[in-house]
């Protein structure tokens, strides 16, 4: 088996864990390449991730579209897509040596812009611009599904996302945790100037359309990152992706030990 192990090359920590990592591995007989970018993820079988959430979501799109499996050791703050805590190095060697790896695999979305197509693990986000030309505190917007109006939205913005995506931004903005294996994406307001508009759980298989009314504009975020601007000329779509990104698992753990464990440290305060 193929390993790749990914990290940031600003980040000491995770820079060290993957000399000491690498050099294990090969000893154990796997053969092992270190990659501190996202192009030059490719040609392994499986990456090991060294960071937390963020560098997960950097790496994820790019490992589901070549078939990589994905393994987390967290460096960062809550690590929800991370496996192993920081301190379980000789855990992550043992367990890729036992052959037994358990594959849990995410939905992804794919998102639609000015004939562009984005890709996100955890959400796309609308959300009104914040610059010296806009004069509009909030933004208006129109979704629909397969057509047919979901509601109309006067708020800060929108986050669609996914299951996985369920534990992140859209939990800070009031919305429900999913189960990863549900066939279902979620559409929740970012500071609604209405107390209708709530979040809203759909089917995945669906297209979800979403347009600005006149003389807004808004920019749009794929997993943190930007992907563009929207005017009142333009139309966005959410849909399902056709790949998968498969996260390797231990036998013993599940999502609700997990959510129990990171609600719990996140409930206690994060130092950020």
């Amino acid at each position: 088996m193929k390993l790749g192990i990914y990290y940031y090359k600003t980040v000491p920590e995770s820079q060290k864990m993957a000399l000491i990592l690498s050099e294990a591995l090969k000893s154990d007989g796997f053969e092992v390449t270190t990659i501190t970018s996202v192009n030059a993820i490719k040609g392994v079988d499986v990456l090991v991730v060294l960071g937390g959430d963020g560098t997960m979501l950097s790496a994820a799109i790019a490992c589901g579209q070549r078939g990589i499996r994905i393994v987390g050791v967290n460096y960062g703050h809550l690590g929800f897509l991370t496996e192993f805590e920081c301190g379980e190095w000789r855990e992550v060697i043992h367990f890729l040596s036992s052959g037994a790896l358990k594959t849990d695999k995410r939905s992804a979305m794919k998102i639609s812009l000015d004939n562009k197509d984005f890709y996100a693990l955890n959400e796309v986000v609308i959300q009104r611009r914040h610059d010296d030309t806009v004069h509009r505190q909030i933004i208006a917007l129109r979704a629909e599904i397969d057509g047919k109006l979901l509601d109309r939205y006067a708020a800060d913005g929108l986050i669609v996302c996914t299951p996985t995506g369920s534990t992140a931004y859209a939990l800070s903005a009031g919305g429900a945790i999913l189960s990863p294996d549900m066939d279902a994406f979620m559409a929740t307001p970012i500071c609604a100037h209405t107390l209708k508009s709530r979040p809203i759980v759909y089917n995945d298989k669906r297209e979800l359309t979403i347009s600005l009314s006149s003389g807004y504009t808004a920019d749009v975020y794929c997993d943190g990152k930007r992907a563009g601007t929207m005017t009142d000329q333009t139309q966005l779509t959410v849909t399902k992706a056709d790949f998968t990104v498969d996260f390797l698992t231990r036998e013993e753990k599940n999502f609700y030990d997990k959510l129990f464990y990171k609600m719990s440290q996140w409930g206690g305060g994060t130092e950020l």
